[in-house]
């Protein structure tokens, strides 16, 4: 039940006038499922092709109005990591956007911001798990950094990488895992 609208279950095998459907026709009534949102019906395309690397959105109207702006505002929630970041002020919630890094010190974990620190009540491993592999990586075992956040790395440190990330903050890579940075930026 979605907003008092009833969507049916689809059980396989699927039968359509007492023939059974093909994957081909499955998927051509998956791409024109309709969907009300808001009070609007709006049609869902689910495209599979190799050529999308990544999952994208795409969110098309003939003009920009309060329901398409609603639409990307609830989207954007759904997709974005929030982590929950506390100082001796209280909270804040972080997106994942902001986080420079996120380290361990004194076995507490951290996460460095352009706006300061911030205490984190997950673990490294969670962290690690939640956060996207494509944007962060770990650099040690008590180091997570994100990789739109490096402004240069210098190599010519024997064995490991100096990195330079956002907000004057230097970082070195451990040498467990100088070779699978240096595969992944492709040095």
């Amino acid at each position: 039940m979605y907003r008092g609208v009833s969507l049916p279950v689809v059980k396989l095998p699927l039968r359509f006038q007492n023939r059974p459907v093909t994957m081909k026709w499955f998927k051509l009534l998956l791409s024109y499922t309709i969907l009300f949102v808001g009070g609007t019906l709006m049609k869902i395309k689910l495209i599979i092709d190799k050529k999308y690397t990544e999952p994208e959105i795409h969110i098309c109207n003939e003009e920009k109005n309060d329901e398409t702006v609603k639409l990307v505002q609830i989207v954007s929630q759904a997709v974005s990591t929030t982590i929950t970041g506390y100082t001796d002020n209280g909270m804040e919630l972080l997106t994942c956007e902001s986080i420079i890094r996120i380290y361990t010190e004194n076995q507490k974990i951290y996460a460095s911001t352009t706006n300061g620190s911030y205490r984190l009540h997950q673990r490294l491993f969670e962290l690690e798990e939640l956060l996207d592999g494509r944007r962060f990586t770990r650099i040690s075992n008590s180091e997570i950094v994100n990789l739109r956040k490096i402004e240069r790395m210098d190599t010519s440190v024997t064995g490991t990488i100096l990195m330079y990330l956002q907000a004057d903050i230097r970082t070195f890579v451990s040498r467990r895992y100088v070779t699978k940075i240096k595969k992944m930026l492709g040095i």
